[in-house]
């Protein structure tokens, strides 16, 4: 096909007529459309080319790849993510080769987005209607209709069709992203995970373009007496920092005193305010972007704050469930004290020891702060133990120490099935307490790590803390009595590696100690609660 059936009647100065289209400008790093010419005649490639250098589309150029038979373009095709238009002959090494490769790319390929349209010197060897029919085409030229003028608006539309595929791609692509996120933020137990996780989220939701990633700062400005707590989250990195307010830029505190008394998300420029609050808590977002946002982006926005919202409310409520289960268990080992008076300041070393055992054996702080409120629960059970076997000045005799050993159960079962994690965890603490590394504890035998964790960090903590103390029963023994003899029952009693953290973190125990010692066991809440 010749350059002048190509261009069939229309002037030279066309190729280079200013178009109506509207160019938008975004970002200079967004890249360009792409367009695949395949076509075995070079002059075909040279004169498109030509009538296309200055097309822009949606502030996006146009970037052209050439093929000059169906198998070439195969392996463009195979090597060339997000091609927008193929401008594709018919009849090339065969007489249906662009047919066949029009099915390879819908079928082989499973590609529904780009946008095919079948160019032909032969019309007749391919009949139009069964063609667009049969291949899902969508558009087919004579190339003999293809003026310079009407190649340029066949682009335009194409490129417009394919941007809105990828649109509705990016829509469903977000909600999506919004729906994971919001499962990953509710998962979210306290309200530091929260922040951080809402800022790390934030920034990925914008960038639902996989073309390219942009670099937006998110901040989170959680509203005190004293103005204003910052976290932030900076570009390319994961991580949080937290500091008191120093100084806000005029725009920026502006536009937090209008987002809050708006109660509402705000859109100012560059700029993204998103309100959040819980039942006792106001919290601002605020996104810093470094392209103009999409009415989409704000959809997004909009959706995902909704579930911020509901994800603090349920934080807030969560805390005060967990701070009326504090106040259940302060309350329970109050009756320890009182029925036990020795066991007073006990119960709360205790809690002591196995929260520092416990960070010290790596658990999350999540971990560490359960084990710290659950642990004063566990010889809970001896309230069930009658005065004669629990006060007995001396040791007991074989019929007393298997009523004795019985608190471990008692406990359990006054603890467990409340479907409170801090009550749930005070009985397996309760059953567990008193097992041996060995197998030869009670009530159940249990045998290393078969024994919980939480189990083997009291039942250390239990064991320091009551050599250590005066009983009505037996005299204080010294420290390093203490640490020798539970060095020497590393491997019977205890779990070696707990051992281990233990003696080589014994000033750690010992300021403990020195800090809420018997004398200390009238005080009100010796632990914070």
């Amino acid at each position: 096909m010749s350059d002048e059936l190509l261009f069939q009647d229309e002037p030279d100065d066309l190729l280079f007529q200013q178009q109506d289209e509207p160019d938008i400008d975004l970002a200079p790093a967004k890249p360009p459309w792409t367009l695949l010419v395949v076509d075995d005649e070079e002059s075909v490639h040279q004169v498109t080319r030509l009538a296309l250098r200055d097309l822009t589309y949606d502030g996006r150029p146009l970037s052209i790849l050439s093929a000059y038979s169906a198998a070439e373009a195969r392996t463009i095709l195979l090597d060339t993510p997000g091609i927008a238009v193929i401008l594709l002959d018919v009849v090339m090494e065969t007489e249906h080769a662009g047919l066949e490769l029009a099915r390879f790319i819908r079928q082989d390929l499973g590609n529904q987005d780009v946008r095919l349209v079948l160019r032909t010197g032969q019309p007749g060897q391919a009949p139009e209607m069964s063609v667009i029919s049969s291949y899902d085409i969508n558009d087919y030229k004579d190339k003999t209709e293809l003026t310079a003028q009407k190649l340029y608006t066949l682009l335009l539309a194409c490129l417009r069709s394919y941007r809105d595929i990828e649109i509705l791609h990016q829509s469903r692509l977000g909600l999506q992203n919004v729906m994971e996120i919001a499962r990953q933020i509710f998962r979210t137990q306290n309200y530091p995970s929260f922040i951080k996780s809402s800022l790390s989220h934030l920034v990925d939701l914008l960038n639902v373009d996989h073309n390219i990633v942009y670099l937006f700062e998110a901040q989170a400005y959680e509203v005190s007496d004293q103005g204003y707590r910052l976290s932030q989250l900076k570009p390319q990195e994961k991580l949080m920092e937290e500091q008191a307010e120093d100084s806000i830029s005029e725009p920026l505190l502006d536009l937090l005193q209008r987002c809050r008394q708006q109660r509402e998300n705000i859109y100012d420029q560059e700029r993204v305010c998103i309100f959040c609050h819980g039942y006792h808590r106001e919290l601002m977002f605020v996104l810093k972007s470094p392209r103009e946002l999409t009415d989409l982006d704000r959809n997004l926005v909009e959706l995902l704050s909704d579930n911020l919202n509901i994800a603090l409310e349920n934080i807030d409520l969560n805390e005060k469930l967990q701070q009326s289960q504090r106040d259940v268990i302060y309350r329970v080992t109050e009756l320890v004290e009182t029925h036990s008076k020795e066991g007073g300041s006990h119960v709360h070393r205790v809690a002591l020891y196995s929260e520092l055992l416990a960070r010290l054996a790596g658990l999350d702080e999540d971990e560490v702060d359960m084990i710290k409120r659950s642990a004063p629960l566990h010889d809970l059970g001896k309230i069930g133990i009658p005065d004669r076997v629990l006060k007995k000045p001396g040791r007991l005799d074989e019929e007393e120490w298997e009523i004795m050993k019985r608190h471990s159960e008692l406990g359990y079962q006054m603890l467990s099935g409340s479907g409170l994690p801090l009550l749930d965890q005070g009985a397996i603490i309760s059953l567990s307490h008193h097992e041996h590394w060995d197998g030869t504890g009670y009530p159940k035998g249990l045998k290393g790590e078969q024994i919980p964790m939480v189990g083997r960090i009291t039942s250390l903590a239990d064991v320091y803390d009551a050599l250590g103390s005066g009983r009505c029963y037996k005299e204080v023994w010294s420290n390093s009595a203490i640490v020798a003899y539970i060095e020497a029952r590393s491997g019977s009693d205890f779990d070696p590696t707990l051992v281990r953290l233990f003696r080589d973190n014994i000033d750690q125990f010992l300021a403990i100690k020195d800090r809420l010692g018997d004398e200390d066991s009238t005080d009100d809440h010796p632990i914070a609660v």
